[in-house]
């Protein structure tokens, strides 16, 4: 989908609302009255998600590839999350396509994180924490295989 046309389409439906919690989370239209309640980082990958056509294969094609970066800013009002997309930066601040980014820079969220956060939006913090320790011995596996042989 055009970009323009779908932060069109999220200025009309989205509604800014916290979760203390960041759930991460691609959006859906509330049944009652069609409108999408999320914050910044709802709002980035619904958007995201919105532009890949609803195809996750896009939407991770996006990530994968770095034509799609989520980053970690601060503002006046604290830490935000805004999405660059091919050269272009938006939010829920201003969602309008900027070609310089409006906030201070922190670190960009490598897409395994995106991916990690998306699942545990649902997961407790005890699951969703074993399962960042498992994720982070992965890449021992082979060390301790060959250790063991």
């Amino acid at each position: 989908m055009n970009i323009d046309v779908a932060a069109a389409w999220m200025i009309r439906v989205f509604v800014y609302k916290s979760d203390r919690s960041e759930e991460w989370q691609i959006l859906h239209p509330n049944a009652k009255d069609g409108k999408l309640y999320g914050d910044c980082e709802d709002f980035s990958l619904t958007l995201l998600y919105t532009i890949a056509d609803g195809s996750k294969f896009k939407f991770w094609f996006y990530l994968v590839t770095f034509q799609a970066v989520m980053w970690h800013c601060k503002t006046d009002w604290g830490s935000h999350a805004q999405l660059w997309f091919r050269g272009k930066w938006i939010d829920n601040i201003d969602p309008t396509w900027r070609d310089k980014q409006p906030h201070s820079l922190s670190y960009p969220y490598p897409f395994p994180l995106v991916a990690y956060r998306m699942m545990t939006y649902k997961l407790s913090y005890i699951q969703s924490n074993i399962l960042l320790v498992a994720i982070c011995l992965i890449p021992l596996i082979p060390l301790v295989w060959s250790y063991i042989k």
